[in-house]
């Protein structure tokens, strides 16, 4: 599993840092590489609600890129993520 924190510049790291401490806790298998933080303010979402700015979107986009690779050939137990 990944995350993405996507809030203004300067925010969200609490949250992560729990969200961290609760994976670890259920043995989560987090895949760090695809673990960002996409800066996002209210002038990159338009008018439908999507996310416009095509740089945070390839961002994005490599992520769930990432996560799929993962599902169809996942890493050993013990791997590196």
């Amino acid at each position: 599993m990944a995350f993405v924190t996507a809030a203004a510049a300067g925010r969200g790291q609490g949250a992560e840092a729990t969200l961290r401490v609760v994976l670890a806790y259920t043995g989560a298998d987090i895949v760090e590489s695809s673990c960002v933080r996409i800066p996002v303010d209210r002038r990159m979402i338009g008018a439908e609600g999507v996310l416009t700015e095509p740089g945070a979107r390839e961002q994005l986009s490599g992520v769930m890129t990432e996560l799929a690779s993962r599902a169809r050939h996942p890493e050993p137990a013990g791997g590196s993520a």
